[in-house]
């Protein structure tokens, strides 16, 4: 006897998507006139009907509804070069275009980037000019000439453990370096679930960042040792 099949449960997200398109493009090209016959106004609103349909694409790309889930379980092992910065977080996207560049003039151009960020400072408790992260990229297995490169340009090398205890969540990518709304989405959604979950944390939140999904992983150090790995790993300008 066969076994039966178990019954897919729908996407709301998808079917949500569709009834916004379905309902602008019946709202918006219902009795199109041919192209000859098109007036002024109605070139406005076919256009603004198509930047109402991009902006919700870009948003619902960008993560509007997701809501981060948090879990515990260990860090991976992380071998990154990364460059300091201080200034407004939504201006990260300069930084991971700079860390996009230098990549890709190394020799190990060809290979998918991963990125990797952290974020020192409460946004809401210091000025935004005074907010410092760092920015780079992973790099575990990058060459001996692609990390001097790297630090020609003044970048740092680092190593995190593996095997750390930690929160961890994940929130959907979408062109950061050019989409700071992914990046507002995501600094204002998934470290509130993170610091709920382990309000006494002593350390910055990592994060690296795949082709879907930028991961979080906030460390629980279980020891002194691993403390300071991660401690010296990426240590706060002073």
């Amino acid at each position: 006897m066969a076994a039966a099949t178990e019954k897919k449960k729908p996407n709301w997200t998808d079917l949500k998507w569709t009834f916004i398109v379905t309902v602008l493009l019946v709202a918006g090209f219902k009795d199109v006139p041919y192209v000859w016959e098109l007036t002024a106004y109605d070139v406005v609103k076919y256009l603004g009907v198509a930047v109402v349909l991009l902006l919700f694409w870009v948003l619902e790309k960008s993560g509007i509804w997701v809501k981060p889930e948090v879990e515990r379980t260990t860090t991976p092992a992380v071998k990154a070069v990364f460059k300091r910065y201080s200034g407004r977080y939504d201006n990260s996207g300069n930084a991971y275009q700079e860390a996009f560049s230098v990549l890709a003039s190394s020799p190990d151009k060809s290979k998918a980037p991963k990125l990797f960020a952290a974020y020192f400072d409460d946004p809401i408790a210091v000025e935004a000019e005074k907010l410092q992260y760092i920015v780079g990229v992973v790099g575990n297995d990058f060459s001996p000439e692609t990390l001097s490169l790297f630090e020609k340009k003044g970048y740092e090398a680092t190593s995190l453990p593996e095997g750390v205890p930690c929160v961890y969540t994940k929130f959907p990518m979408f062109h950061p370096s050019i989409n700071p709304i992914n990046i507002i989405f995501a600094v204002n959604r998934v470290y509130k679930v993170l610091y709920k979950e382990l309000p006494d944390a002593k350390l910055a939140a990592f994060e690296i960042c795949d082709s879907d999904y930028t991961h979080y992983y906030l460390p629980i150090p279980s020891n002194k040792e691993q403390e300071k790995l991660f401690a010296l790993g990426y240590k706060k300008m002073e």
